[in-house]
This record gives C-alpha cells, structure tokens and sequence, in this order.
C-alpha cells in the first residue's frame, strides 16, 4: 500500500472490468457477477492490505473469465443481451460470495496446481500472447463445448456427500467436474489464511499473474489443433477461435509468402458425410485426412505459392513436433514431403493449370537453395535431407536433375559480373546432401573420358564453375574494372583489386565445401576423387617449358583448383600440430596412380635404384606377414594340444602387433603396390601436383609477362630519346603510338593478372603448404633430431620428385619478388629457415648445384640487405627483418652456414643447365653479399677464418674462382662500357648518325640497350666479387700464397692495375660509369690494398715481377703516377706501394739478367701451358708434362685433364723425377748426367 493511501494494484481491476465489458456483449447473469467479484476483489485487496499471493489468484480468475467469455462468444454468435456495468462490491460481500462459490458450485479449472509468476506488462499495456497458450485457449474453449443440461446437473450445489455405497455412478465428465470442485473449495480456504498475512511491500511495482487451471484437451482435440496450426487452414470458421488464427497470422514465412489461415468449409462437409459425423459436433483433422487437406489447400494456390507454402507447413511441423506425439510428427512430416516431391517431379494431379509450357516445377526450388542465410527464402534446416533420403529410389533424379542442369548452364555462360555466387551457393548446398551428391557425380558430362585440359574445364560438369577468371583469357573483367587505368586514381584501381579479390575468396571457399562434401559421402567419393586426378592428369603438359596453351586449362581453372586443394589439405598441412606418420613416400614411387610421378626427375635416385628398393621392401613385409600368420598357427596348435598352455598363447599373440596382423596386411608379390594409401596421403601429393602444373607455373607466366612489359617500357624510352634527339621521322612516333596503345593493353592485362594471382589469402595459404613441406622433409632426412651432418638419405627420401624441393622455392622468391608481407608468421619463417639451413650444408641430400643455389638465393632475400638490392634499382620490394633474425642466433648456422656458402660457391662453377655459365655469377653473387652481410654478425666474424684453417682444398678452390670471376667481369664491364662509348661518340655526331640507314639505326640502338644493361649487371658482380676478395685477401692471406695460388694472384692483380689506368679506361670518361656500377677509383683503392695484404709475403714479390704479360717497369712507375694525380690512395698506403713496386722492379732487373746468362731454355723444359720454366713437373695420365703449380690451379676450376678432358685427379699426378733433375741442373749450368 502507498504511504498516500492510493491503490497501486487499482489499475489492474478497471483494466480487466473494461476488458470483461468490452469483450463480451453478451453475457449470461453469472459471469456479470463473477467479473464484479474481480473488481471488488481489487478493491477489497487494496483496502485489507492482502498478501500478494491472494491477490494473484483473484488476478488469475478474472483474466481466465475473459478469456473464457470472449471464446464462448465466438462459439454461440452473437446475441441481443448487453452487459451492464456490475456496481463495486465492498470487501465483505466480495469475500462471501467467493467462498460460497468456490464451495457449492464447480468452476472449470484442472486439477493441475497453478504456478506464480511475475509479470513483466507496463500498465495499461496487455501481454502479447504466446502461440502456444493461443492454443491452449482454443482446445480449452473446444472442450466446453458441451450439452448445456450437463452443465446445469453439475453446477447444483449439494449439501452432503454420499457414502461410497450411496452416491451414483459418474461418469468421467462428472468425475472431473467433481474433482474441480473439491480443489475450488481448497483454494477457497487457502485465501482466508492468505488474507490475514502481511501487506505486499509499497516498492513492488508489478503486479503477480497466475494462470488458472485448464481444461485438458483430448489427443484427437490436440492433434486437430496442431495439423490446423502445421498447415494454416480449418474446416470452419467456428472451427479455430480468433486466437489460433492470430498464432498462424504471426508465422513469418507464412505471412510473407501465402499470407495466412484458410477456411475450407466444403471440405469439412465432405469428411462429415464420409465419417457420418451428426450435424453440431465438430470434424477433427487427423493422420488419414492429410491427403485430402493437402490436396484441397493445394488446390487454390498457384504453381510459385506451392512450394512456399510446403516450406513453411515442414517449418511449422517441426516447430509443432514437441507438442505432438513422434508418431504424429513424423505422419505430417512425411505427408509434408511427399506432397513436396510430386510437386518437384512435376506431377501436376492437383492443378490442371500446371502446363506443359510451364518452368519445371523443381525450378521453383532455386530461390531457395540461392538465397543467404537469414533471408526471406531460407531453405528450413533438414528439409532436403529429408526429401533426399525419402525418394532416394523414387524419382530424385527427376526432381534434382533439371535444377542441376540448370547450374551448369549458367556456370557456363557466367562471369564475375554476374550474379554468380547464387549458383555456387545453390550447388554447394545441394552437394551436402548424400544423395544429391551422388547424383551430382552421376551426371552424363561429369568426368569425360579421354578429354585433355581446356576441354574439361569446358564440358565436364564441375568444368564450368572452376573456370571463373580475371585473366586476359576473359578480357571482359579487364574492360570492366581496369579500362582507362592511366586516368583513374590508385585508390580506385585497388578497389577493383580488393572488390574481386574478396569475389574469388567467396568463389574458391564455396568450390571447396562443394568438393569436400562430394568427398565426404561414401557415395560420391571415388567419383570426386577421380574427377580431380583426371584435371590434374589432363594438364601435366603444362610443366613442359613450351606447353600447347589451346589443350590445356585456363590459368584461372587451375588456380581455383589450387585454392580448393590447399583448403583440403589445410588439416593435413598444420603447421600448429604437425603430423608426418600418415604421410606414405611410396606414393610416388608406384606408376600404378592416378597422377603418375614416376617419370619425375628424382632428389638423388635412380628409376633402377627405386625399382630395387621397391622390390626387397615387398619382399621383406611379405616375409613379415609370413612370420606373424606362422607364429599364429603355431599358438593355436598349442592351444589344441593342452589347456595349461593358455597363458603362453596369449603372450605369444600379444607379441604380434595389431596393425601387423594378417588380416590387415594383405599379400605383395613383386612389383604389386602394397595396401592402399590413406587420404592424407593421397591429397597431400595431389596438392603438390596441383601447385607444379598450375600455381607455379602461372607464377613462371607471369614474371615472364613483366618481363616483356619492361622490355617494352626499355624500347619506349629508346624511341623517345631518338625523337628528343631529332632523329626521329613518322615511322618512330607512328610506332611510339603503337606501343604506348600496347602497354596500356598490357598494363590492364598485369592488373587482371593480380587480381586473382596474388589474392593474399591464397599466398598464404600456399606458404604454409610449402612451411609444412620444410618440416616435413627435415624430419625424413633427421627424423631423430640430431642436427648436422644428417644422416645418410633414404629411399624414401632420395625418391621424392625433384620439383617438390624446387618448386617450394621457386614460389618462396616468387612471393619475396612481388608480396613479401604475406610472410606474415614466425611459424612459416621458422620451418623455411632451418630447412635452408640443413640442406644447404647438405650436400648429399641435395646433389643438383642448381637447386642448392635456390636455396642461397632465398636465404638471400630473407636477409635485410636485399631490400636495398642495387639490381632492382635498390628499392620496390619491402624487407621482412624477422625472418633472418632467425639466423643470426641459430648455432646449427653458425657453425655450418659459412662453410655450406663457401662450398656452393665452388660447386657452382657447373650446375647442368645450358646458361650455367651465366647462372654462375649471380648465384656466386648471392653467396657474397651473404657472407657479406654475415660477417657484420658477432657469431660470425671468425666463420670464414675458421673455414680457411679447417678446409685448406676447399678453400684454395674458393679462391680460385672468385679470381676466376673477378678476372672475367672485369674484361666484360670494360668491353662492354667500350661498346657504349662508341655508340654515343657516333650517335653525337648528328650528320654522320643521319647518314646511316634507318634498319642500321635502329639495330644500333637495340644493340646499345642491350649492354647498357650487360655493363651494368657485370658491373654490379665484379663490385660484389672484389669486395669478397679483399675481405679473405685481409683475413686469411696465406690461403692466397700456396704455390697453385701465388703465381696467379701476381697474374690477376697486374692485370686489374693495368687495365684499369690504361688507355681503355681513360676513354670511358665521357660515359656516366657511375650509372653502370663502374667505379675505377674504388677499384683502384682495393687493389692497392690487396697488394699489400700480401707484400709481407717474399714469394708474392717474385709473383708479381715474374708476371711478363702485364709487368713493365716503366708502365707500373707511370702507374704510380696516375695514382698520385687522382689521389685514389692514402698517404702512408701510398707510400708502402711505391716501396713494392720499387722492389719488385729490382727483382725483375736482376731475374732477366740471369735468364740472359742462361741462355736459351730447352722447350722441353717449359710449361706446355705457361711457357716457363717448370719448378715442380707432373706427368699426366694422357703422358703429357706440365708444372705441379699449374695442373694443380686447373683442377681447382675443372677435375679433368686439359689435354683430352678425362676425369683427373691430384692423386693421378706422377712426378716427372728425371726432367726435373735436367732442369735442376741446367739452372746450375751443369750439364746432366747420361
């Protein structure tokens, strides 16, 4: 009670007074008096400061009469009697009158006890009504409806009660009433003791509700009401109260798509004649008249309300399961969809107006299988799996095969401008049911037989869907989203890439749950698996360097097939758990496979070798099979012979393990394939052969398609140069215009190209395929963990297809070329990192040179220096510095990285490709920006001396081709710098340039292009390899003083001094040599330094005045000269140089002095390759004889013999002991001995 004295609860009495007033106009006399009771209750409450709880059941009661009257109007129609307003009662007559009633006349409640609740309704706001309680309303309202005497008998009050013996039999309405009446009359007596307890608290604000008792609905009533509600129709309209109609109206998907409840009072007069039913009772709605329903509703809808409406009836039905029996369910349920798939078989027996002409009516079914979640047309959840399993035998084909035709179609005809993820997603939806799946695999065009790549991708069924590109193969994509690119902003142009990159995420993603559930069902899954070893094996001629572009498939096929296979793969390939148990190498070995590997090139086995290992490992678990069947045969004969030998038995038997047993192992024979191959196995090989005929491939194609795009930018430029210049005519601005037409075609083609090819999402995906690969093969070359040296490879190992290994790095570059960011994970760095790191000091486990060099080269571009690398103009490429932190501490790479680079460098020199010459030097100058980068590392400062002191041959070979090379690149900058100069000096020279033809011209000029870029890519290598030089001429000298080494190093440092002051440097001066990497100072400067990191040593001196090609006093004094005029050299270094040379000249004056007193050398005594005199004579095998020095310098560049080119090696060296004794002696001036 307020402190004000007002009634909080007042509102709640006038609210169902008006309601009681308003909803029944016509009202017998004892419902007036009972709605009066409800208002003079609210009064009396609030006066007496009743309990909360008898306040609630007065609430109830009056709430039950409402609902009560409202529904016994709709039954008996209106009337003439009005309601007149019921005066308030006081508290006193509201009290008595409740009692008597409750005890003399029997009101219609359940004996069910009422629960209190607390209801949440605002004032003056009604509570919406549930359906379900609408529900129950109409069954209880069906259920009072009975013969009015009854009603009468039963509400005459009694005074007594008879004994058992006395009182007459009742029956079980009059049982029930009874029982009504006795629980009335109780709770009757428990508001008088409610009435006296304490007051409901002033800060309750809302009010307490208690629904009253109910009658109980018999099955047939209840199930009535439930077909009524499942499929939205009656047979009258006094059928269903106004309650039950509003529950049907507030269905969602039935109020949008059919609109409502109908009536269908002829039907209801047809069952009543055919169940005689008396006129008066009502006609219920059970399993047997389904059919007739169904058919009559069916009747008055269109051919697109149909299916909408069957949809909705299945929705309902399974809401509705919960109030109705399984066995009533599941009747409607099934009635539901066997109406559903008459319809979908195009079985018109309801409406005649379903024509020929008419769409197939299974057609009708794609709004919904297309439609997004949460859209209007959702598919209900387990209808097609029910409608498939059902007529799985009755007809599927014909209700699903024109919707799947109907998907090819428009895959067919369909592009990424349209609105084509529907069909996927109509496609994957149908796919994850097991039937529909099968059915998709059974369909005629589903794998051809015998046809190549292109004509898959075209007529096969799944074809179609794989084949959406933005490649220039479907230019329409270009034109739309990249046309006129030079006039749009960067912002719109990575719109477009963003927009279909986002597009192909959606498409690719949809494909592989396609894919996976067709191999998800046993039914389908030989056949999806059979499908995609057919793609991959009709576009293996895409590996071959020149592929037959018209027989295979589209780039964007194979790409879309890649991104699915790396999905499928992506639970096998995790990095997070990795497992390599499963993993089954023989899968390559066995030509028997679908995709056959077996002609792939090998690691480091031979076809021979594998065949052999094959055969004695069927050989050996058959003999295991063997073994464990006999050690079986002979436990049961134990067991025969003796019961007191069980336990033996079984410890014999437990001895055996369970996966070895012969009913698992079946019997190999020579040459069979022993089992069949685990899924994981067979999708993790399948991948690698998908990524080897399709994304690797296209990555080759486009760098490729980049480099004729700068090819032409070179040639562009060119002609505006000789325009510029004024030598241009007609011709070169008419075929200026054809190229700029051409680079734009081939700018929007590049974009087109990005769009799909460099999607993130599948780059990444890719890496972490290749990271598992990495750790993968470690753990086959060092499955216990023990680091280097790994153990001997095994056949396992040696087996694997080459272009695993290869690939995995070509793509690694590829992706730090053009999207370093997408290595965006430790994990992938780490797997890539110690794979580089144990393979490349490896060199058993890896024997193709070239591929070793890939692998420098992606360690290459893992380190920060390549960022700044001066060969793609020192920028345009972001750094990741992460991934070679790795290195840095790793002590497997400390201690066998700089020895494993020193090793390659060497190995390099012949790598079995036809550019190997040219592959040399790149490859080399990786190798010494590494080490360059390297060295500035703590852990690494005293790599390299420790290699020298610990590998003196490996070394010396070392040496001896970086001199190699250094003597070569500078030959080719300075020849090739020559060429330029004379171009230049003539195309200055305006009336001789015009002179010259047109095709001369222009011949000139290409020419001129191409070693521009010669000079400065040798340029470039001959910087790299005399910085190399310098740092192990400074750290490890005496490698450079060995007498193979010695001779050669005077050679090759009087030659660079030469050269570079001579008169071929002097005329580069009008050259920017800056632009093409040549820096003589520089070079000059390094030299100097070289020379005296070596003067400490007595024998280099010699070297160097013995050198007589390049050695001439007077040439190295003006040496001297020119560099004290450029002051290329320091002061005090300057001075020590001076001093060598000083020295060395003096060598010279008195070594020719001597020679002159010799006289003539006997040519039998000469070098056949030097031409001098020999110190230390070897006779070859071939019986040839040269000096040790000069044989041994030859084997460090090639192991074979320079006269007939056989294998040579030093221990094949025989020491020519007489010639040298002639030698020695006629350098003392004795004659020799006879």
């Amino acid at each position: 009670m307020e402190a004000d004295g007002t009634d909080p609860f007042s509102w709640t009495g006038n609210t169902l007074t008006n309601a009681a007033n308003e909803g029944a106009e016509q009202v017998i006399a004892a419902g007036q008096e009972v709605v009066s009771e409800a208002a003079a209750g609210a009064t009396t409450a609030t006066a007496a400061g009743s309990s909360s709880v008898l306040w609630t059941v007065v609430v109830i009661a009056a709430v039950s009469l409402c609902i009560y009257l409202v529904t016994r109007r709709d039954r008996r129609g209106p009337s003439s009697t009005t309601i007149t307003p019921t005066p308030v009662l006081d508290n006193e007559d509201v009290r008595r009158r409740r009692v008597e009633r409750f005890n003399n006349t029997p009101t219609k409640t359940t004996s069910t006890p009422t629960t209190t609740t607390t209801s949440t309704t605002p004032p003056h706001t009604p509570a919406p009504e549930s359906p379900r309680s609408a529900s129950a309303s109409a069954a209880l309202s069906r259920s009072q409806q009975q013969p009015q005497q009854q009603t009468k008998s039963l509400s005459t009050p009694s005074s007594t009660t008879p004994s058992h013996q006395q009182r007459p039999r009742l029956s079980p309405d009059e049982q029930q009433e009874k029982h009504r009446g006795d629980q009335a009359a109780y709770y009757a007596k428990q508001q008088d003791a409610l009435s006296t307890s304490a007051p409901l608290p002033s800060q309750s604000s809302q009010p307490l509700s208690r629904s009253l008792p109910k009658k109980q609905e018999t099955a047939a009533e209840r199930l009535h009401s439930s077909l009524s509600y499942i499929f939205a129709a009656v047979l009258s309209e006094d059928d269903m109260p106004r309650a039950e109609r509003q529950r049907l109206l507030r269905t969602p998907t039935e109020g949008k798509t059919v609109g409502g409840i109908r009536v269908l009072p002829r039907l209801c007069n047809e069952l009543a004649e055919i169940a005689g039913v008396e006129a008066g009772n009502p006609v219920l709605l059970n399993a047997v008249r389904l059919d007739s329903l169904l058919i009559e509703v069916i009747g008055m809808l269109s051919k697109q309300d149909v299916l909408p409406y069957l949809l909705a009836a299945y929705q309902r039905a399974k809401d509705e399961s919960r109030r109705m029996t399984p066995d009533d369910s599941e009747t409607a349920i099934r009635c539901i969809i066997t109406y559903a798939a008459l319809f979908l078989q195009n079985t018109a027996i309801w409406n005649t107006r379903f024509t020929a002409s008419d769409d197939h009516a299974a057609l009708t079914l794609l709004n919904y299988l297309q439609a997004s979640p949460g859209s209007d047309y959702e598919l209900p959840a387990g209808f097609l799996e029910r409608l498939a399993h059902q007529f799985e035998d009755e007809g599927l084909d014909t209700m699903f095969n024109p919707i799947l035709n109907y998907l090819w179609t428009t895959a067919s005809r369909s592009t990424l401008l349209d609105n084509f993820l529907v069909i996927f997603r109509a496609l994957m939806i149908l796919s994850a049911c097991p039937q529909i799946g099968k059915l998709i695999t059974e369909q005629g065009n589903w794998n051809p037989i015998g046809a190549n790549g292109r004509e898959l991708e075209k007529i096969s069924y799944l074809g179609p869907f794989f084949s959406f590109s933005s490649f220039p193969d479907t230019p329409a994509i270009g034109n739309f989203y990249f046309a006129d690119t030079q006039g749009r902003s960067m912002d719109h142009v990575a719109s477009a890439l963003s927009t279909l990159r986002t597009q192909f995420n959606t498409l690719q993603t949809m494909l592989f749950l396609t894919v996976k559930n067709l191999l998800k069902h046993r039914s389908s899954r030989a056949a999806a698996m059979s499908f995609l070893t057919s793609f991959l094996r009709a576009n293996e001629g895409r590996t071959k360097i020149h592929m037959s572009a018209g027989t295979m498939s589209s780039e964007g096929a194979c790409l879309n097939l890649n991104a699915v296979l790396l999905k499928l793969s992506a639970p096998v390939a995790d990095l997070t758990k990795p497992s390599f148990d499963s993993l089954d190498c023989t899968y390559v070995m066995t030509p028997q496979q679908d995709i056959n590997m077996s002609r792939e090139t090998r690691l480091s086995a031979s076809k021979e070798e594998i065949e052999k290992w094959l055969h004695t490992r069927a050989a050996q678990r058959t003999a295991v099979v063997h073994e464990q069947q006999d050690t079986q045969e002979k436990g049961k004969e134990k067991d025969s012979n003796s019961d007191d030998d069980n336990d033996e038995k079984e410890k014999e038997k437990s001895t055996i393990p369970a996966s070895e047993t012969a009913s698992e192992q079946p019997q190999a024979t020579e040459g069979e394939q022993i089992g069949n191959y685990n899924f994981r196995t067979e999708i993790f090989f399948m991948t690698h052969y998908g990524l080897h005929v399709g994304m690797v491939k296209t990555c080759s194609l486009y760098k490729n398609f980049l480099q004729s795009l700068g090819r032409l930018h070179s040639q562009m430029r060119g002609l505006e140069a000789s325009r510029n210049s004024g030598s241009g005519g007609p011709l070169v601005e008419a075929t200026l215009q054809r190229m700029k037409s051409q680079l734009q075609a081939m700018a929007k083609a590049k974009l087109s190209m990005d769009a799909q090819l460099l999607v993130p999402e599948l780059l990444q995906a890719t890496l972490g395929f290749y990271a598992y690969t990495a750790e993968w093969l470690v753990t086959l070359v060092d499955p216990q963990g023990q680091g280097l040296p790994l153990p001997s490879p095994t056949m396992e190992y040696c087996a694997l297809p080459e272009f695993i290994v290869e690939e995995m790095i070509d793509f690694v570059l590829f992706v730090m070329h053009f999207r370093p960011e997408a290595i965006s994970t430790s994990v992938v760095a780490n797997s890539l990192i110690g794979f580089l790191v144990l393979f490349i000091s490896s060199k058993d486990h890896i024997k193709n040179p070239y591929l070793r060099s890939k692998l420098v080269e992606v360690l290459y571009e893992f380190s920060p220096d390549s960022s700044r690398d001066e060969m793609r103009g020192g920028a345009g490429r972001t750094s990741v510095p992460f991934i070679f932190s790795q290195i840095e501490n790793n002590p497997l790479a400390i201690k066998y990285l700089t020895p494993a680079l020193v090793r390659l460098y060497v190995d390099i020199e012949t790598t079995g490709r036809h550019q190997q010459f040219y592959d040399k030097f790149f490859v080399r100058r990786h190798i010494a920006l590494l080490l360059k980068y390297l060295r500035g590392l703590p852990n690494y400062k005293k790599a390299i001396i420790r290699v020298a002191d610990e590998d003196e041959d490996l070394t010396l070979q070392f040496v001896n081709m970086m001199v190699n090379d250094a003597t070569f690149l500078l030959d080719e900058v300075l020849t090739k710098l020559a060429e330029l100069a004379e171009t230049d000096q003539l195309m200055r020279d305006v009336a001789q340039w015009s002179s010259l033809p047109e095709a001369t011209r222009r011949e000139r000029e290409e020419q001129r292009q191409t070693y521009e870029g010669q000079a400065r890519t040798f340029g470039i290598l001959a910087n790299e390899t005399l910085l190399l030089f310098h740092y192990f001429a400074e750290n490890t000298p005496q490698v450079f003083m060995k007498p193979q080494m010695i001779d050669r190093m005077g050679v090759m440092l009087n030659y660079y001094l030469v050269e570079l002051t001579g008169e071929k440097a002097q005329n580069l001066q009008a050259i920017d040599t800056q632009r093409f990497n040549f820096t003589p100072r520089q070079w000059l400067d390094i030299i100097v330094q070289i020379y005296l990191y070596f003067s400490q040593f007595e024998s280099f001196k010699e070297a160097v005045a013995k050198d007589g090609r390049s050695f001439q006093p007077e040439r190295f004094l003006s040496i001297l000269e020119i560099l004290r005029d450029l002051n290329v050299v320091g002061g005090p270094h300057m001075q020590r140089f001076v001093r060598f040379v000083n020295e060395a000249i003096e060598f010279k004056k008195r070594e020719d002095i001597r020679e002159q007193e010799m006289g003539e050398v006997p040519d039998e005594y000469l070098d056949p390759i030097t031409c001098g005199v020999m110190e230390d004579p070897v006779q070859l095998p071939s019986g040839h004889i040269l000096d040790r020095s000069t044989i041994m310098r030859h084997l460090l560049s090639d192991p074979t013999n320079p006269f007939n080119r056989a294998k040579l090696t030093v221990d094949m060296l025989v020491p020519a002991t007489e010639i040298k004794q002639q030698i020695d002696a006629w350098r003392k001036g004795t004659p020799p001995a006879n």
